[in-house]
């Protein structure tokens, strides 16, 4: 695995704003929304993460005839969102990507996502699907800012049935200013199981300042499909971002561990201070100091 060379393999370049305050390297937020679904700025982007809006009592269809009930709300509706720059999505399910968003998010917005959704993006007539595969980069621009965005190893199955499942992709963000230094580095899991390949992970990005862990021990007919609390705490460990954001727990009646079992599991690990809960709603507001600038 070590031995695999990342590529670099496009370019986006997005419109700047006007208010030039946006470009704010030292300071940035986590908007909570609910499920794997995220509102992340900094650097003047504006970054919508797995957008699923569905409310409580809806279904998602996760394929093969199943479906599971939401049982929660999302902080906010599709159009209380301010401007968005792009999406980041993980996979095409529709926990992740549902079909209030197909129908109302713009087509032609750029969204970044691994080969497979790029595929099924294209069909539902998105025009700006960037495919990625894992260990794969492309760089966005804004202004003064660059965004690269690296595909990280997931996987969302274990292999008996992995070929019944979608492919994922975790993603590696790393934004840097002008002076060309990475002011932050995001690591978003995406649906994943614990696995081996997470291990090159901080060897080929030390210094990880934040991290969105998706949990919810996902089980479909006895099958463990994403990170459980204990999972989810060693992968804490193996990634080591200086703090962690738990996503994706509670929503759905196929997410069988609570958010209370990684609370545990993180207490045990004497990990807690490495941890921020945030609540739908809620957002995390973190500061990158200028001399933290790598």
């Amino acid at each position: 695995m070590s031995d695999q060379k990342e590529k670099e393999i496009v370019e986006i370049v997005l419109p700047q704003d006007e208010d030039e305050g946006l470009f704010d390297m030292e300071h940035g937020s986590v908007y909570f929304i609910g499920t794997a679904t995220v509102l992340f700025r900094y650097a003047g982007f504006t970054i919508l993460i797995d957008p699923n809006f569905l409310h409580k009592g809806d279904k998602v269809h996760i394929g093969y005839g199943l479906s599971s009930k939401r049982v929660t709300e999302p902080a906010l509706d599709m159009e209380q969102l301010p401007p968005i720059d792009l999406v980041v999505l993980s996979h095409m399910h529709e926990d992740h990507f549902d079909r209030i968003v197909e129908r109302k998010l713009d087509k032609t917005l750029p969204i970044v996502t691994n080969p497979g959704a790029a595929n099924d993006l294209k069909k539902k007539g998105f025009s700006r699907t960037y495919a990625v595969n894992t260990w794969e980069s492309l760089t966005i621009i804004k202004g003064d800012a660059t965004l690269r965005i690296t595909a990280m190893p997931a996987k969302h199955a274990p292999a008996p049935v992995q070929f019944l499942m979608p492919p994922v992709m975790g993603s590696m963000l790393e934004f840097q200013g002008a002076s060309n230094a990475t002011g932050l580095r995001l690591y978003i899991s995406g649906d994943t199981l614990l696995i081996d390949q997470l291990r090159e992970i901080p060897r080929r990005f030390p210094d990880i300042d934040l991290a969105l862990l998706h949990l919810g021990g996902t089980k479909i007919l006895g099958m463990l499909l994403t990170m459980d609390g204990k999972q989810g705490a060693q992968a804490l460990r193996i990634v080591a971002p200086k703090t962690a954001i738990p996503v994706h727990f509670d929503d759905y009646k196929v997410f069988k561990s609570p958010l209370d079992d990684f609370k545990k599991a993180v207490r045990e690990a004497g990990l807690e201070s490495k941890v921020k809960y945030l609540k739908h709603g809620e957002t995390y507001i973190f500061d990158v100091p200028v001399e933290s600038h790598r």
